[in-house]
């Protein structure tokens, strides 16, 4: 009987060793399952940290792109401006410009001896600045006006 009982013992305790052994396995393969998941959660962190720096990248990259094309076109517009402006100047009329003194009329101005030397020739320079003279009777002190040549 005491040979029953110590194999019944000893049987209980490899079972109790097997018990053992198997929940620490089975933990230390949760535990090894839990690592992994944990080292992959680690791991999409970091490319989705990654991908983030690199759309972050991306938008500033296409934000200065955008900008230098946004210069681009100003600095193409100005030139465009400029080349207009020096072939509007390469046109220059013949003649000069005279500013309006007190007591000037269109008349008077026509009459100087160095403008046309006749007063009569006033509509000239009535029609050479319509744009800046409304009413050709009331011309404006310190208005410059165009002088076009005959």
């Amino acid at each position: 009987m005491s040979f029953k009982l110590t194999s019944i013992k000893v049987i209980g305790v490899v079972s109790l060793l097997l018990v053992l052994a198997s929940v620490s396995s089975l933990n230390e393969a949760t535990g090894a399952s839990k690592k992994s998941k944990e080292e992959k959660a680690r791991k999409k962190a970091e490319e989705l940290i990654r991908e983030e720096k690199g759309t972050e990248t991306r938008e500033k990259a296409e934000e200065l792109i955008q900008r230098k094309e946004g210069e681009k076109a100003v600095q193409e517009r100005a030139k465009k401006l400029v080349q207009k402006k020096v072939k509007a100047e390469k046109q220059v009329k013949p003649g000069f410009y005279y500013k309006v003194k007190k007591g000037d009329t269109l008349g008077k101005i026509a009459g100087y001896k160095k403008i046309y030397g006749d007063s009569n020739k006033w509509i000239l320079i009535y029609k050479a600045n319509k744009d800046k003279i409304k009413n050709p009777n009331a011309i404006r002190l310190g208005q410059i006006l165009y002088i076009p040549r005959n």
